[in-house]
C-alpha cells in the first residue's frame, strides 16, 4: 500500500531469472575465493550446507552445483531460525540480567556476492 494505492504484480520465474542473471553468475565466486584463500579444492570438502534466502532459488542451486560438482547441497538449516537463534545468543551474551556461559560469535561477510 503506497499513497492509498494497492499495488499487485506478478513475475514469471523465467523473467526473474533473466533480470537477475548477473547475480546468478556471481553466486559461485565466493566459493572459489574461499577455497583459494584456504588453499583447498572442492574435493577437500565433505559437506556443504546452504543458509539464506537465496538457497530457495533453483537457479542459485544450479549455479552452485556447477562449482561443487557431485556434492550434495545441504539445506537443513532454517535461515529464519538461525537468525533468531543468533539474536538470542547475542542477547544472552550482552545481558546483565542473568548469567549464561558466553557463546563465541563472529559476524563476518568475507566473500560477499
Amino acid at each position: 500500500l503506497h499513497d492509498d494505492l494497492d499495488f499487485k504484480s506478478s513475475l514469471t520465474r523465467e523473467d526473474f531469472e533473466a533480470m537477475a542473471s548477473d547475480l546468478f553468475d556471481r553466486s559461485s565466486v565466493p566459493i572459489s575465493k574461499a577455497l583459494t584463500a584456504a588453499g583447498m579444492k572442492i574435493s577437500d570438502i565433505d559437506a556443504i550446507e546452504l543458509v539464506g534466502g537465496g538457497m530457495r532459488v533453483p537457479k542459485v542451486q544450479k549455479a552452485l552445483s556447477k562449482v561443487t560438482g557431485d556434492k550434495e547441497l545441504g539445506m537443513h538449516i532454517n535461515s529464519d531460525e538461525s537468525m533468531a537463534l543468533g539474536a538470542a545468543f547475542h542477547g544472552a551474551n550482552i545481558s546483565t540480567a542473568f548469567r549464561v556461559r558466553k557463546v563465541g560469535m563472529t559476524d563476518v561477510t568475507m566473500f560477499p556476492v
